[in-house]
C-alpha cells in the first residue's frame, strides 16, 4: 500500500515530537519497520 507524502510527514512529525515507534505503529496500523524506513529515507515515494 502506498501512503501519501503528507500522511508520512504527519506521522514523522509525531515521531519527532516524542511518540514511540510502537505507539504510532499500533495507532496507524503500520509496521514499526515501515516507520523506521520512512524516518531513514524520507525522500522515498
Amino acid at each position: 500500500m502506498a501512503y501519501s507524502q503528507d500522511y508520512r510527514q504527519m506521522i514523522l512529525a509525531k515521531l519527532e515530537s516524542g511518540i514511540s515507534y510502537r505507539k504510532l505503529a499500533s495507532e496507524y496500523k503500520i509496521s514499526k519497520t515501515t516507520l523506521q524506513n520512512w524516518k531513514n529515507n524520507q525522500n522515498i515515494k
